[in-house]
């Protein structure tokens, strides 16, 4: 396999919606350029950096990405173009784990894409014991969408604060 070389990038500029995929692009010697304040899309739009008019965006996500960058950009003037780089599928054995694990105590949803794989696999009201919890405002948003409750959202957008607030709610075991 061909090895890249990373001038190939020039004078390209990396933004990116979270800490977590800054620090994966460090393994790769590369640097991000803007991270926004809240690590979500809304953020990244409303404080994208500098003159966007005429900006050429690439834009790679994956196939169930929500629009709402590709909108906040073009706004601005940018040139965005959407790259689906994967696609976001379901385990072919999620019927049958979330079938053996029903009696669980908490189901954790870390993106909308995952509140909608879910919601496919298992039709009908969830337990009445099981609480959720959400990764942040747009997980969120797409529960309550779909009348699903919400017992905690995390205070930011990452999995960090996620587990801490799972460790720190009344009902957590050990709490």
């Amino acid at each position: 396999m061909p090895t890249k070389d990373l001038r190939a990038l020039g004078s390209s500029k990396i933004a990116v919606v979270g800490q977590a995929t800054s620090d994966e692009l460090e393994k790769w010697n590369l640097k991000a350029d803007f991270i926004p304040s809240h690590y979500d899309a809304l953020h990244l739009t409303s404080e994208w950096p500098g003159s966007a008019q005429g900006t050429f965006v690439l834009f790679p996500c994956g196939s169930k990405a929500g629009r709402a960058i590709e909108i906040g950009l073009k706004e601005k003037r940018c040139q965005i173009t959407r790259l689906d780089i994967y696609e976001t599928s379901p385990d072919p054995q999620a019927t049958e784990i979330w079938r053996e694990h029903q009696d669980a105590d908490w189901i954790v949803f870390c993106s909308s894409s995952a509140v909608e794989s879910f919601l496919a696999l298992a039709p009908g009201p969830l337990p009445a014991t099981l609480k959720t919890a959400s990764i942040g405002p747009q997980t969120s948003a797409t529960l309550r969408q779909h009348n699903l409750p919400l017992h905690i959202e995390a205070a930011e957008s990452t999995l960090e604060s996620l587990v801490s607030a799972l460790k720190n709610h009344p009902t957590a075991p050990n709490s």
